[in-house]
């Protein structure tokens, strides 16, 4: 693990003990001088001369070796991925550390040199995403796209357009679909319409994708026409898609397609519903979601998904607890049992008060929740 270095801890240090010492050898050289007669101002000079040369030296090899460190450092993973790195990029060496790795062909640092820009948000983080958008390296290249995407640069519009016209396999030309939308908003449906009907389907839902996030009105309407009929389509492969682009999208007021597809005959319908519904999170999604639990083909992918909700289903859970929607018990318990997992105090708080539920196989599931979520007898809590 990396640890950084306290600054007010090494300046404290410097100047309690690092100038006392450079005082102390300073008198003791001026009294060795007096010591020996012989010795001149010119003497002193030419010692001045030879410590100026070597403290020189030594800074520039120290620099040296703290680019070379922090850049072996970085490249091997040395520094967390959840604690955030603090970086200074105004001091030089860092700075010359991080555009080593950008233009770098590996893409894995290419990835932590734009995250350590984007963090700082630093002026070079334009200049190299324009530059890495014309990377021969595919992976590179979409890793670009998506940071355009993400901060919206505009001025990257005519580079993304090249990108699209330029690139040769499906991942770039898909990222530049739906980062063209990013950057021109609500100009963005005369050059993305043409891929609505695309024959690929990783085309159609890059451009699905871009205008229902980022197209503005006329975008949107477009994309969501042709999403209705994807998701009312007779062919299965239609509705996947249809439920793989509303889980891309994220948006949670787009869940309506999504509450046919979780009822869907077809199980990879299902399935491709479910992932959706983890990403978008509306609370009316999860009497559906409860409802695919209890098939071993769906259970899975459910309790995955249900476990995303987190909070948001203890509304549900208090509701089907006190009668206000009814829910069969096994669907209940299976509410109370997941959100037991989620080490939160609201959830505890709740099961506590109907902790004499009347049905026992959801009584039992409260037990075994508040167990799970730290309940000692006491009536306290652990989260």
């Amino acid at each position: 693990r990396f640890r950084r270095v306290d600054p007010v801890a090494v300046h404290t240090g410097v100047e309690g003990i690092g100038v006392s010492l450079a005082l102390g050898l300073t008198g003791v050289i001026l009294l060795i001088f007096q010591a020996i007669p012989a010795l001149t101002i010119f003497h002193l000079a030419l010692l001045t001369l030879f410590i100026t040369i070597l403290w020189t030296a030594s800074g520039f090899w120290v620099y040296r070796g703290y680019a070379a460190s922090l850049l072996t450092l970085l490249r091997t993973g040395a520094l967390q991925e959840d604690a955030p790195i603090d970086l200074n990029l105004d001091d030089p060496a860092a700075q010359s550390v991080v555009t080593r790795l950008v233009a770098g062909d590996k893409p894995h640092e290419v990835r932590l040199g734009l995250d350590l820009l984007q963090q700082a948000e630093h002026p070079l983080l334009t200049q190299n995403l324009l530059a890495l958008v014309a990377s021969p390296q595919p992976a590179i290249q979409v890793e670009a796209l998506q940071r355009i995407e993400q901060v919206r640069l505009k001025a990257a519009q005519p580079a993304v357009e090249k990108a699209l016209a330029t690139a040769t396999d499906e991942a770039t030309k898909a990222a530049a679909l739906r980062t063209l939308a990013a950057v021109a908003e609500a100009d963005a449906l005369p050059p993305l319409a043409p891929y609505l009907d695309h024959p690929s389907e990783t085309m159609r839902s890059a451009a699905l994708v871009g205008l229902l996030r980022n197209g503005g009105i006329p975008g949107i309407l477009a994309a969501g026409e042709r999403l209705l009929m994807l998701q009312q389509a007779p062919l299965p492969t239609a509705r996947q898609l249809a439920a793989q682009v509303i889980g891309a999208v994220g948006v949670q007021q787009f869940y309506q397609p999504l509450q046919a597809l979780l009822q869907d005959e077809v199980v990879t319908v299902r399935q491709a519903a479910i992932q959706a519904a983890g990403q978008v999170r509306h609370p009316d999604l999860l009497p559906l979601l409860l409802a695919n639990v209890d098939n071993p083909a769906t259970r899975s992918a459910t309790v995955l998904t249900l476990q995303r909700y987190g909070e948001a289903m203890l509304p549900l859970g208090g509701q089907a607890l006190t009668g206000q929607v009814a829910l069969p018990p096994e669907q209940v318990a299976r509410l109370v049992q997941i959100s037991g997992q989620s080490r939160s105090a609201k959830a505890a708080q709740l099961f506590w008060q109907h902790l004499d539920h009347p049905d026992r196989t959801v009584g039992y599931a409260i037990l075994i929740a508040l167990q799970s979520l730290g309940y000692r007898t006491t009536g306290t809590t652990t989260t």
